[in-house]
């Protein structure tokens, strides 16, 4: 339900991967310390030999579910290459849940 309702409001492809507009739209998350340290998202992230200081995390614009809940997905991008991460588990929708 929440992947056609991320579907219905042109944040995901059929495929689950994030749209191009999703992307434009995001925005940076603050990080306390300004980078990234979980040390497995490090190692995925710096894989293809990029600074994990080239990663930002991000997330989407918030959706409103039908159980008024609000919702957004929140990932990495590179900000140098404008990859995106779809491997790491912090590919992940994220919000208030209600009852």
């Amino acid at each position: 339900m929440r992947e056609l309702a991320f579907k219905d409001a042109n944040i995901l492809n059929v495929d689950g991967s994030l749209t191009e507009e999703a992307i434009k739209n995001s925005r940076i998350i603050s990080l306390g310390d300004g980078v990234i340290k979980n040390p497995k998202v490090v190692s995925v992230l710096t894989r293809d030999g990029s600074k994990i200081e080239d990663w930002d995390k991000m997330t989407t614009e918030s959706i409103k579910m039908s159980n008024g809940q609000s919702m957004q997905i929140h990932f990495y991008r590179n900000n140098k290459t404008g990859k995106v991460d779809y491997e790491t588990k912090d590919f992940k929708v994220k919000g208030e849940v209600k009852p």
